[in-house]
């Protein structure tokens, strides 16, 4: 008796460790969504949410098209965003690998390469919420192009979100509250194939939604960070260290008190991965037999 039950025990764990994994579902979108930064058309709150990179975001599908909302309510991530850019990635094959990336917004790549030491308008650490506020909004008004990897060669790389015939579209905005929106459409036949079918039923797709990291401060020649200066209290960031004479005091002066983990996370590429398997819903009406 002892040896038929340890012999049931081995078979029920065998069997578990051989039956499929099951995963959710994305949401089905059985209604059209306007893709303009304003998400009144998503169901709320938002499905997902992301402690490290403080977002909410849904991933939805109907046959033909993939959708993706995010609400970004860290002011420090949304700078991230429109300063370093941020990718959606699609894995068809389940194998982390990532063929398929949608990069929108596009890094503003001046910023990103002259900003440590010769930016004088702004700066990630500004802390006037005016300034900020216009920069964001600026940053905003140039985001009009996406970037296309691993889509149907004959899309191109680039693409303008206002002038195009793909299928695609994003839009993101900033509320009056100060919530960042983002909305994407992303038509299957543009990486996968014309419309989902039955064959579809048990797909598992992998999805990356990727937020960029800043680059670094760099050393300035009189021995301090342009960006940031280390002290018992944290990090202070701010513009521009002056260069000589100001010292601390100086810094003090034209910057805001940060602690070392808010100041460092705006330096880390934040990877938020999921697998979903489609969501199908009245299939069985819409593809013909």
């Amino acid at each position: 008796m002892k040896n038929l039950s340890i012999s049931i025990l081995l078979f029920s764990i065998l069997a578990l460790a051989c039956s499929p994994k099951t995963y959710d579902s994305v949401e089905w979108q059985n209604s059209s969504v306007g893709v303009d930064g304003v998400i009144d058309d998503w169901a709320n709150p938002l499905r997902f949410y992301d402690n490290k990179s403080k977002i909410n975001y849904s991933i939805s599908n109907d046959l033909k098209n993939i959708y993706l909302c995010i609400k970004i309510s860290d002011r420090s991530t949304q700078l991230k965003i429109l300063r370093a850019g941020m990718e959606f990635k699609i894995d068809t094959l389940s194998k982390n690998g990532f063929p398929i990336s949608f990069m929108y917004p596009l890094p503003n790549q001046n910023k990103a390469k002259h900003q440590r030491n010769t930016d004088n308008e702004f700066n990630i650490n500004t802390v006037d919420k005016q300034d900020l506020s216009q920069t964001m909004k600026r940053y905003l008004l140039e985001a009009k192009n996406a970037e296309l990897i691993g889509f149907k060669p004959e899309l191109g790389k680039t693409i303008s979100l206002f002038e195009n015939t793909t299928g695609i579209q994003a839009a993101i905005r900033i509320d009056n509250g100060g919530i960042m929106c983002y909305e994407a459409i992303i038509p299957f036949e543009t990486f996968y194939k014309k419309a989902l079918d039955n064959a579809d039923s048990n797909l598992v797709f992998n999805y990356e939604i990727r937020i960029n990291a800043l680059p670094a401060p760099s050393m300035s020649s009189g021995g301090g960070y342009n960006g940031a200066e280390m002290s018992d209290r944290g990090t202070r960031v701010v513009g521009r260290l002056p260069q000589g004479g100001g010292g601390m005091r100086g810094a003090e002066s034209q910057g805001e008190n940060y602690n070392s983990a808010t100041y460092s996370e705006m330096y880390n590429t934040n990877e938020i991965k999921i697998k979903l398997k489609f969501a199908l819903g009245p299939i069985s009406a819409e593809i013909a037999p």
